[in-house]
């Protein structure tokens, strides 16, 4: 019962609005597999 529920962790306006918190993940799974893609074709790249 110590650890905050996960809702607790969500401002408010998401709770509302639960279409801008998937929108907010999205665009952070997004500039992950984008940043990484770069890496990796960069490193594909380097071995050609």
């Amino acid at each position: 019962m110590s650890k905050p529920a996960p809702t607790d962790l969500v401002p408010p306006q998401w709770k509302r609005n639960p279409v801008a918190l998937w929108v907010y993940i999205a665009a952070g799974v997004g500039m992950i597999l984008l940043s990484g893609g770069r890496i990796v074709l960069e490193r594909i790249g380097l071995r050609r």
